[in-house]
C-alpha cells in the first residue's frame, strides 16, 4: 500500500512539520539579517571635549586611530590653540564628524589649524578656523582627502604659498553656508586655492576680503561648482575674485561678483584661462582701469547675467550699474537696491530654488505683478505684512488652521500697490485661495 495522499496527513507528517520550522526560521533570520543590515552602524564613537587643547589633542589620538565612526563635540565658545596641527586620518575610511558648537580652532599664528589626509573623511560644522600660518599649502586647512565645511568660518590665516585660506590638491571640498574671509597667501588663491585633481563646491557662502597675486578670492586648477555665493573685495595681481587657469573646468550660478581689485590688467571679477560657464550672476566694481571680466579661453553664457561693464562680450549679458547695497549678515551678501537692472531678470527655469540667505526663489522684486528670479546671490523678497515683519511661510505650524478659517474680504491681504502679501506657493500651503 502506498502512503495516502490526504492533505490532512501531509501536514501532521513530522518532515513537513519540520520544514515548516526551517522557513519560519529563515524568514525569521532573514529578517533580523535585513534589520542589522539597515541599523546604524554600531561602531561609533563620541567624544565631548572640554575647553582644554590637552583634551583635544588625547581626543585626536584617539579618533584617528579607532576603527570607528566618530563624534566630536569641542566646548562652547572655546578657543582651542593646539600645540600641533589636526591631522584627520584615513583610520579606514571611517567618517569623522566634528561639531564645532561655535568653538574656535587656532593656529596661534605659528601653524596650520587643520588638516585631511588623503582618503579620510570629515565633516565640519558650527566652527572658526583662524591665526593659521603653513610654509608652503593651506593657512587654514589642508585638504587631500573628502572634506565638507557648514557654517565654517575660515578667517585672518596665511600661507607662504597656495591657499592663504584653504588648500585642496585632491579629493573633494563642499563647502555651505560658510565664510572664507580676510586669508592672504604669497602665490595663488588667497581664500582657496583649488590644485591638482580637486573638486570645489561652495554653496552659500561668502569669499570676501582675501589677497593673493594669482586668484585673490579663489584660483581654480580643476573642477569647480559655485552657486549663490558671493565675492567681494578680494585684491590680486591677476583675477581678483576667480583666476580659472588653463586646465580649470568652472560651472558658476547666481553669484554676486563685486567690489574686486586687480593691479596688472584682466579681470577684476573673473579671469577665465579654461573652460567656464556663468549664469543668473552678477559682475560689477571693479576699479578704475581694469575690466570686470577677461577671457582668453572657452566661456559660456548659460543664462542671463549682468557684467557692468559689458566686459567678455558674454551673450545675453545686460550692462549698467547693478545698484547693490553693503554687505551684511553671516556669509555677508549684498542685495539688490530698488532700481536695479538685476531685479527680475534671470531666467526662473535656470536659477536655484532658495537664494543665499535661504529666501525663495522666483519671487516679483521689480513689482509688476509676475514673479521672475532676481540675478546674483540674493533674491529680493516681499516685504513685510502686517507688525509681523517676517515671511508668512516660517509661520505654518502655527497658523495654517486659522489660515483656513479666513475669509478675505475685497482687498484684504493685500499691501499698497495692491502686490499680494503671500506668492502662490504660500498661499497654497497656507490654505488661502490662489
Amino acid at each position: 500500500m502506498f502512503p495516502s495522499h490526504d492533505r490532512s496527513s501531509l501536514r501532521r507528517h513530522p518532515h513537513t512539520r519540520l520544514r515548516g520550522s526551517l522557513r519560519g526560521w529563515l524568514a525569521a533570520a532573514l529578517a533580523m539579517a535585513l534589520g542589522l543590515a539597515m541599523a546604524p552602524d554600531a561602531r561609533a564613537a563620541t567624544l565631548n571635549v572640554p575647553c582644554n587643547a590637552a583634551a583635544l589633542t588625547s581626543a585626536i589620538a584617539t579618533v584617528n586611530a579607532n576603527g570607528e565612526e566618530d563624534f566630536v563635540w569641542l566646548a562652547p565658545a572655546c578657543t582651542y590653540t593646539l600645540p600641533a596641527t589636526w591631522t584627520v586620518a584615513y583610520d579606514g575610511g571611517n567618517p569623522l564628524r566634528i561639531y564645532g558648537s561655535g568653538a574656535t580652532l587656532s593656529g596661534g599664528d605659528a601653524r596650520l589649524p587643520l588638516s585631511v589626509d588623503g582618503g579620510a573623511i570629515a565633516f565640519v560644522e558650527n566652527l572658526t578656523i583662524r591665526d593659521g600660518a603653513n610654509n608652503y599649502e593651506g593657512g587654514g586647512i589642508r585638504n587631500i582627502g573628502v572634506l565638507t565645511l557648514t557654517g565654517v568660518t575660515v578667517t585672518d590665516n596665511a600661507a607662504t604659498g597656495w591657499g592663504g585660506g584653504i588648500y585642496s590638491g585632491g579629493g573633494s571640498l563642499r563647502i555651505l553656508s560658510s565664510t572664507v574671509s580676510g586669508n592672504r597667501a604669497v602665490w595663488g588663491g588667497g581664500a582657496i586655492d583649488n590644485d591638482g585633481t580637486a573638486r570645489l563646491t561652495l554653496v552659500a557662502s561668502a569669499v570676501t576680503s582675501n589677497v593673493a597675486p594669482y586668484g585673490g578670492g579663489i584660483r581654480n586648477e580643476h573642477m569647480l561648482l559655485a552657486v549663490n555665493t558671493t565675492f567681494h573685495d578680494n585684491f590680486s595681481d591677476l583675477g581678483g575674485a576667480l583666476l580659472n587657469e588653463q586646465s580649470g573646468h568652472a560651472a558658476l550660478s547666481a553669484l554676486t561678483v563685486s567690489g574686486n581689485r586687480i593691479t596688472l590688467t584682466g579681470g577684476s571679477s573673473i579671469h577665465n584661462d579654461g573652460e567656464l560657464a556663468l549664469n543668473g550672476s552678477v559682475l560689477a566694481n571693479t576699479n578704475a582701469g581694469n575690466a570686470d571680466c577677461a577671457n582668453y579661453g572657452v566661456l559660456a553664457a548659460t543664462g542671463p547675467n549682468l557684467v557692468e561693464d559689458g566686459s567678455c562680450a558674454l551673450a545675453g549679458a545686460i550692462t549698467g550699474d547693478p545698484k547693490l547695497g553693503s554687505p551684511a549678515g553671516k556669509p555677508a551678501a549684498l542685495a539688490l537696491l530698488s532700481g536695479s537692472p538685476a531685479l527680475d531678470a534671470g531666467a526662473s527655469d535656470r536659477c536655484p530654488g532658495t537664494d543665499q540667505r535661504g529666501g525663495l526663489r522666483p519671487r516679483d522684486g521689480n513689482k509688476d505683478g509676475t514673479a521672475v528670479c532676481d540675478l546674483g546671490a540674493v533674491e529680493t523678497q516681499p516685504g513685510a505684512c502686517g507688525l509681523l515683519g517676517i515671511e508668512p511661510f516660517l509661520l505654518l505650524p502655527f497658523v495654517r488652521r486659522a489660515a483656513r478659517r479666513l475669509r478675505p474680504s475685497a482687498g484684504a491681504g493685500r499691501r499698497a500697490g495692491g502686490e499680494p502679501c503671500f506668492d502662490p506657493r504660500e498661499r497654497g500651503l497656507l490654505g488661502l485661495p490662489r
